[in-house]
């Protein structure tokens, strides 16, 4: 939560008119005219505990946010890793063979650019 400047000071001085309006008696009861703390530092105070709570936030928000990229980076090894698996092997390079011979060309969309982007963010090895 973030409080608007100048908010608190505000406050303590519609509490300071309203406290002046009471006589001596009642403000002397109340201790008024004695401050546990003073304002500046209550003022400092709420800040920094506002800060440190959105800190707190920020933290967990970025330690889920950095587990679920990790989980995306090991998926995405997991499906780089497994497609050079399949590219490898020689059934799957047969089919392209036997297309061929048959006069099927393919000539549609390849995830080439993308699997070679991959590789980089990835740091694997050119094979």
């Amino acid at each position: 939560m973030r409080l608007r400047d100048g908010w608190l000071e505000r406050q303590f001085k519609k509490v300071n008119e309203e406290f002046e309006k009471w006589p001596a008696w009642m403000r002397r009861e109340a201790g008024y005219g004695v401050p546990m703390i003073e304002r500046k530092n209550l003022v400092n105070m709420i800040h920094t505990e506002a800060a440190m709570s959105e800190h707190e936030n920020l933290k967990e928000a970025m330690t889920i946010r950095m587990s679920n990229l990790l989980d995306v980076e090991k998926a995405a090894r997991d499906l780089y890793r497994k497609l050079l698996v399949v590219h490898a092997d020689p059934q799957y390079q047969g089919v392209w063979s036997l297309s061929y011979i048959h006069g099927e060309k393919y000539t549609g969309p390849n995830y080439g650019p993308e699997m070679e982007a991959l590789r980089v963010a990835l740091g694997e090895e050119k094979t």
